[in-house]
């Protein structure tokens, strides 16, 4: 009887030290970026959530995935025992990941309100001394799910030839679901932040398309904090430009005069501090240094501004906008926009708005007749593609791709997808 009960003890210990060995084995082969997409499209069992500290978690809104520098999702919205938080969530594998990455001495990461792990081992802290709240995963996702997931290729359709049609149909249908995801989550915002003003959202988006992927995350808080009334009363190119310079707490960007005219701005509106910090010039090119972008933003902005509403109606075509960009004025003479940069002004903007304001149906085939007369876009995802479609020449076919990827392959959604289901051998999408 002992004997068995020793088997017992033996059998129970080794099964566990096993499943631990697998465990930690496990946790070596995860890569953040399987964490990033469990997020990001939120594919993790979401009931009764609990922080690491016991305290219950609602996620409103997860945030927008940052490509760049600074926590892995911006703009998030939760609530944790009923408080309402706004701010950054940041994701690893080992909540100790923080300290190793050196997050508790950055400034940058103050602004976390949720510490998303696999395995929580460690409590960690803000660079102010403010805990943070911590959501663990590891017994909310599938493990073999994570397995195939983690799929080092990319595409796992690479390899395979495709039929032409087959392409056409799925990009066209991922590029209609990725944009009409994009109009929801603007028209989201536009009543969350703009009250429903469209003005507004249209200097949001324009700004965000001047200030490009490194610093376009910040025309949200600037557009926040400025007054309309200003904007709409200023009386020369100049003094837009200084305001929102201002606004955008570069004034160590403005010469001694410039300075003097905003602290007059300032007094006679009453200005608060500009609560806009953060911009980024890491592997940014002088010509798009936020203090140009904002120039020559000001610049088209103060021209425009009495008929912002006007200029994306559907009878607006793609060169009257391109004409209104390249208008001479001093700031396109000493800083002139190139032309990938007004294209892509164009397509993030323009088009985007344009999108967003018409008719859900005829706006994605005039979006799709628009993009398919400008170049394509130079990108990472559209080389993922090369050689398993045809060539990518005009920006509908990097439009494509960029949705084709985002929207099905790097969640690996490959049984939704007419390509995944062609090469599968597959007939119809369950």
């Amino acid at each position: 009887m002992q004997l068995s009960n020793f088997s017992l003890q033996l059998s129970q210990i080794t099964i566990s030290t096993v499943f631990s060995l697998y465990f930690q084995s496990f946790i070596r082969r995860m890569n953040e970026y399987f964490l990033h997409t469990v997020w990001n499209h939120q594919t993790f069992i979401p009931y009764n959530l609990k922080t690491a500290n016991g305290k219950t978690l609602i996620i409103h809104q997860k945030g927008i995935y940052n490509h760049t520098n600074g926590p892995d999702f911006k703009s998030a919205e939760i609530s944790i025992d009923k408080e309402k938080l706004n701010g950054d969530i940041e994701i690893h594998i080992k909540s100790s990941d923080w300290v190793n990455h050196k997050h508790h001495i950055d400034d940058a990461y103050d602004n976390v309100i949720l510490h998303v792990v696999f395995d929580h081992d460690k409590a960690v802290f803000k660079k102010n001394g403010g805990p943070i709240e911590t959501l663990v995963l590891k017994h909310r996702i599938n493990l073999a799910l994570a397995q195939t997931v983690q799929n080092k290729k990319d595409l796992i359709c690479s390899g395979n030839s495709l039929i032409a049609s087959t392409w056409q149909k799925q990009s066209s249908r991922s590029l209609g679901l990725r944009y009409t995801k994009k109009k929801l989550a603007i028209s989201q915002l536009l009543e969350r932040e703009f009250h429903g003003d469209w003005w507004l959202t249209a200097f949001w988006l324009l700004l965000k398309a001047y200030l490009g992927n490194h610093n376009g995350e910040l025309a949200l808080p600037i557009t926040k904090h400025i007054q309309k009334r200003i904007l709409l009363t200023c009386t020369n190119p100049s003094e837009m430009t200084i305001y929102l310079l201002g606004t955008a707490n570069l004034l160590e960007k403005l010469s001694k005069q410039e300075k003097q005219l905003y602290n007059s701005i300032k007094f006679k509106y009453q200005l608060p501090a500009s609560p806009v910090i953060g911009w980024k010039y890491k592997e940014v090119r002088p010509s798009s240094f936020p203090e140009i972008r904002i120039r020559q933003f000001a610049n088209w902005i103060f021209h425009n501004r009495n008929k912002l509403d006007l200029w994306f109606k559907e009878n607006v075509t793609v060169d009257e906008f391109r004409i209104s960009l390249v208008f001479p004025n001093d700031i396109t003479k000493s800083h002139p926009l190139g032309e990938s940069k007004i294209n892509e002004i164009i397509i993030n903007g323009f088009l985007l708005l344009q999108f967003c304001r018409g008719n859900s149906n005829h706006s994605l085939e005039l979006l799709s007749k628009n993009l398919s007369k400008l170049p394509s876009e130079t990108n990472s995802i559209s080389r993922k593609f090369y050689k398993l479609i045809p060539p990518v020449k005009t920006a509908l076919d990097s439009q494509q791709t960029i949705s084709q990827y985002q929207e099905f392959c790097v969640i690996k959604n490959c049984l939704n997808c007419l390509i995944g289901c062609e090469v599968l051998g597959r007939t119809s999408i369950k």
